[in-house]
């Protein structure tokens, strides 16, 4: 573990010019972030980047109803503060919900996150991987109870995935929120770096689609003859 962990911040080491350079010539950054990502690589960039960057970049963390967490008050918060402290922030500028959580009543979760809001302890709720009727399930229970409203959806859009067109766009057009795209080069698919035949090679090469554990989930979902 010490080894992967040293091995991680090397990269991020490496990393920290190029992006620094990016950060600095573009406007409205978001770095997103959630305690799942391995090592919590995410968390160890934004150490190295904040100190150098803040306020020039917004930060994002999330809370997550899997790996034995839940969308409960208690989850909710302890999540957010967990970041908090290995961001080593007082608040972010969003904190999104990651996914729903159908064993927690809904109202119980925008509670706790209107909470935590007024505690100052994020700026802007988001939602990612919610369908259409949840959102709009959502903002209505918010304005009904006149809780903090969510003003972001995070979800997967690219050339080869194009299913929220038809009703969560005109959804969040209606609610007033944001789309924020993720996966827009189809996990790498759009690069032009591969080949469909790649999938049948000994040793294929590396990426999003081999020889990690979401391997397989992307190659389920993009790895399609029709699509090349």
């Amino acid at each position: 573990m010490a080894k992967r962990m040293a091995k991680e911040v090397a990269w991020c080491s490496t990393v920290f010019n190029v992006y620094s350079i990016f950060f600095f010539k573009v406007l409205n950054i978001i770095v997103s972030t959630r305690y799942m990502y391995p090592v919590d690589t995410c968390n160890i960039l934004c150490l190295l980047f904040c100190p150098h960057l803040l306020p020039a970049v917004k930060i994002a963390t999330k809370a997550n109803p899997w790996d034995g967490k839940t969308l409960k008050a208690q989850s909710v918060r302890s999540q957010l503060e967990e970041s908090l402290q290995r961001l080593r922030l007082p608040s972010v500028d969003l904190f999104y919900l990651h996914a729903p959580d159908h064993e927690t009543p809904v109202e119980e979760t925008l509670r706790a996150c209107n909470e935590l809001h007024k505690e100052g302890k994020f700026k802007a709720l988001g939602l990612s991987n919610y369908a259409s009727w949840e959102v709009a399930e959502i903002c209505t229970l918010c304005k009904a109870h006149q809780w903090l409203l969510p003003t972001v959806y995070q979800g997967m859009y690219n050339a080869t995935t194009r299913q929220v067109e038809k009703e969560l766009f005109p959804c969040l057009r209606h609610f007033g929120m944001s789309f924020y795209a993720y996966n827009p080069l189809a996990g790498g698919l759009l690069t032009g770096k591969y080949k469909y035949e790649d999938k049948d090679l000994s040793q294929p090469p590396t990426g999003r689609f081999f020889g990690n554990d979401w391997a397989r989930v992307y190659r389920d979902r993009e790895w399609k003859l029709a699509l090349w």
